[in-house]
């Protein structure tokens, strides 16, 4: 072993050595269940806040629904994490996803067992990100500006390999897409595949030499470099590893979708980074935490459906995100400077007080304040409904694929004019601020929990609304296609507009 890898060995060990040495502070792992705690109490208490007004919100398909969504950008996070902590950065993965996912269609489409196609589509994202570290490398440029660039060339390759279209036709009744695109003990399968992957990630970020050489390149590059320690080798392996879990992300998607899209993925590496941030991994690099990077995916997922439940107009849902996505960072780091000055304080005394008091400093803790101020930004853009338990009223809705766009807007301004009219309609409309087919899947999702009398649904992704649109309609939910045809097996039988592609055919072939 050399003094290096003796070194980096030590560090790992350092919580042993800490105790040993009467508690002297040496470099060592951060201690995940103080460091993650804000954050995680910060989800829970948004969830419980969305609950109490609105229990609908805490019904156990629901949350399952909204713990599923977070899952492609929580695995993307755990990878990311990694990048971070070390000062570097993986804006590929957006890009990196898509072409994972239509590699892995094509793959299965051609007739590979999609059993095998995972492997290959693990392999890809691996490809992928060890071709980000050796141009970062090769080039010295920043992996700022290499993986910008990357980012743009996987999503070309995906929409070029697909023919810039949606592959579909692929064998939804192979068990790859019951079994990993279901939900095996009552849990999506993805949710198992997150809970694998964290585990393994927590415990290689906190407990490994590789992780302690990451933290310690993070830390301080020139002098990690200096020590001897691996600095590009250590690129290469993280930025590899934030591939893979990219295409750990895209695998159980493709079983859930049950198609390839190559538009799918567009801005998640900004959420993975967002994610990252929100748990507690500093762009500064010399720590991160695989856990809290999920956590902050999760409080995404949650402030995306609280949108919903506070009925948050539609033309307010980027600015109530943003808003509280700012709250929770600053609120998180407040209580982080608080664990600090009470670590260089010396030893944390006891508490006087019974556990069973509330005081005010409590109800004032950083994660306390970040809750009110979260659910108090989502009250204030909110409409202003009477809430939940109006039975006199229809509760109606209509999810649009892009807000941005105006004939979605005008279709939503139409709608609400029609229900304003009839006087007894509680109208809700949802969409993503971009064409984002997952993002508008998770809203639809949280939609069916609050119009139950009747949705129309505007999309440009049919297929991987498929199963959604299939178990809104089985819950008895009447569902309108609007714009788009729907699939088969997507059960929606009432469609108003037409075949855009059959009517280019009939333009193409003249009169």
């Amino acid at each position: 072993m050399t003094d290096t890898e003796r070194a980096v060995d030590d560090a790992s060990h350092a919580p042993r050595a800490r105790e040993r040495d009467g508690g002297k502070r040496w470099p060592g792992p951060r201690r995940p269940v103080r460091d993650e705690l804000g954050v995680l109490l910060v989800l829970a208490l948004l969830v419980a806040g969305i609950g109490i007004p609105y229990p609908d919100f805490l019904d156990t398909d629901n949350l399952l629904s909204t713990a599923h969504n977070s899952v492609y950008i929580s695995l993307m996070a755990c990878g990311m994490v990694f990048a971070l902590a070390m000062r570097e950065v993986d804006l590929s993965v957006g890009g990196g996803y898509a072409m994972c996912l239509v590699v892995g269609a094509l793959l299965v489409r051609e007739g590979v067992p999609p059993w095998l196609a995972v492997p290959v589509v693990l392999v890809t994202g691996i490809v992928l990100g060890v071709f980000n570290a050796l141009v970062t490398t090769l080039l010295a440029l920043p992996s700022f500006i290499v993986t910008l660039g990357t980012l743009m060339l996987y999503r070309g390759v995906g929409l070029a390999l697909a023919d810039g279209k949606q592959i579909t036709g692929l064998p939804l009744d192979d068990s790859f897409f019951t079994f990993a695109g279901g939900d095996p003990g009552g849990v999506p399968f993805a949710l198992w595949a997150l809970l694998a992957v964290v585990v393994v990630l927590a415990v290689v970020l906190a407990r490994t030499r590789f992780g302690a050489r990451v933290r310690a390149i993070g830390s301080n590059p020139d002098a990690a470099e200096f020590s001897g320690i691996p600095v590009v080798r250590t690129r290469i392996q993280a930025l590899a590893l934030s591939g893979f879990t990219t295409a750990c992300a895209a695998a159980p998607a493709l079983a859930f979708y049950g198609a390839g899209d190559p538009t799918l993925g567009q801005g998640y590496e900004l959420q993975a980074i967002a994610a990252c941030i929100i748990g507690g991994t500093p762009l500064a690099g010399g720590r991160g935490s695989v856990v809290g990077a999920v956590a902050g995916a999760m409080i995404l997922s949650v402030v995306a459906a609280g949108l919903v439940f506070f009925e948050v107009p539609i033309n307010w849902t980027s600015f109530a995100t943003g808003g509280v996505i700012l709250v929770a960072v600053a609120a998180d780091s407040a209580l982080r400077r608080s664990g600090r000055r009470r670590d260089r304080g010396g030893q944390r005394p006891a508490p006087q007080r019974t556990p069973s008091r509330v005081s005010l400093e409590a109800v004032m803790h950083p994660p306390f304040r970040t809750v009110a101020a979260a659910l108090v930004l989502l009250t204030a853009v909110g409409c202003g409904d009477s809430g939940p338990g109006e039975s006199d009223r229809l509760d109606m809705g209509i999810a649009v694929a892009n807000i941005s766009l105006n004939f979605a807007h005008e279709m939503v301004l139409g709608a609400q004019s029609a229900a304003e009219h009839a006087g007894d309609v509680d109208f809700k409309a949802v969409g993503p601020p971009n064409t984002d087919g997952p993002a508008e899947v998770q809203l639809f999702q949280n939609l069916t929990t609050r119009a139950e009398d009747g949705i129309v649904l505007e999309n440009l992704d049919p297929p991987i609304f498929t199963r959604r649109a299939a178990r809104a309609v089985d819950q008895g939910i009447p569902i309108v296609a609007l714009d788009t045809a729907p699939t088969d097996g997507s059960k929606v039988t009432f469609y108003v507009g037409n075949d855009n592609y059959a009517l280019g055919e009939l333009m193409a072939g003249g009169p």
